[in-house]
């Protein structure tokens, strides 16, 4: 049993903190970058790449039968879910309150796992980048949400990284590893 413990008062260090997802799932992976200038996040890039580098984005029958099926495509959520963390970090008194986006559930839930990672490593100043393999699953424990995430090719319970407030997700300040 391993514990992380997060100092989530911790002031942002400058530079730049990357993720990347190992494997592909549907044919696409996550990347995505933070940067952190006179301790305030000054940019966001989630974004979902295919093997050849081309965006989610760019997928015009991916977007289409996205929008069909769920009422909302990447064009519009992946670009939200940037502006949410920018502004929830980007200013003098951060909130640790993201926005996600109704209809892209899934790639919100994984947002929300990995931005924390990312502001993690930020408060510590690490520049190293976080390896991912891709997969979350949310069970349903009681009247909570529990989160568990496939890495580095294990099964970890990440407890529940946040309450839902007005449609937002508030982060909470530990994670344990099993």
């Amino acid at each position: 049993h391993k514990t992380i413990k997060i100092d989530n008062t911790a002031k942002l260090q400058n530079g730049t903190y990357k993720l990347a997802e190992k494997n592909y799932d549907h044919g696409y992976r996550i990347v995505f970058s933070i940067t952190v200038a006179n301790g305030k996040l000054t940019k966001s890039n989630f974004d979902y790449v295919n093997k050849k580098g081309k965006s989610k984005t760019d997928d015009a029958a991916y977007e289409k039968a996205m929008k069909k099926a769920n009422g909302v495509g990447p064009k519009e959520y992946i670009p939200k879910l940037n502006e949410e963390l920018i502004k929830a970090y980007g200013s003098k008194e951060p909130s640790a309150v993201v926005d996600t986006v109704s209809g892209a559930t899934e790639s919100s839930n994984l947002f929300v796992i990995y931005a924390q990672q990312l502001i993690n490593r930020a408060q510590a100043g690490n520049h190293k980048t976080v390896r991912n393999f891709n997969g979350l699953m949310v069970a349903r424990l009681s009247t909570m949400d529990e989160l568990l995430s496939i890495n580095n090719e294990k099964i970890r319970r990440l407890g529940c990284p946040g309450n839902r407030v007005n449609n937002r997700r508030r982060f909470f300040g530990t994670v344990s590893f099993n």
